[in-house]
């Protein structure tokens, strides 16, 4: 995260990447970042009306998406809204050999089995039904 000349005035939102979650308390996810989140909070009281956001690491290495939705609780507390970044749903595998050009966001009639689970529709079906509410999701 490196903020380099942005100024209070430059944006509406602001929305920076990425913290940690570690004993219950968002941290930066890597040290040098301290002094990113400093600035972040100089930029507010230049300007109260910024929204600042700060998103969690999610890749799923770390487990830090499963820490923080494993809960009501946790989701309440460290979860205002999810992006959902809708690409790479043909990703490349040997199993898989193509690729898709786009997100669809429904499926296709002609789309049978696995195939027909690749779009964003049913990711946000699957993830509400587990854990998500529904209303939480961006695009």
């Amino acid at each position: 995260m490196t903020l380099g000349n942005a100024t209070a005035d430059l944006c509406t939102h602001l929305v920076c990447g990425f913290a940690a979650v570690r004993n219950g308390s968002l941290v930066p996810e890597r040290p040098e970042d301290a002094s990113e989140y400093d600035r972040l909070v100089a930029l507010k009281l230049a300007n109260p009306a910024l929204k600042v956001m700060l998103s969690l690491g999610a890749n799923g290495k770390d487990g830090v998406f499963s820490a923080v939705i494993t809960t009501k609780a946790r989701r309440r507390r460290y979860t205002d809204f999810i992006n959902l970044m809708s690409y790479d749903y043909h990703m490349y595998q040997p199993y898989l050999p193509f690729t898709g050009h786009n997100s669809p966001l429904l499926k296709r009639n002609v789309e049978k089995s696995i195939f027909a689970t690749l779009h964003v529709n049913e990711n946000i079906l699957d993830m509400s039904q587990k854990i998500i509410q529904r209303n939480m999701f961006t695009a």
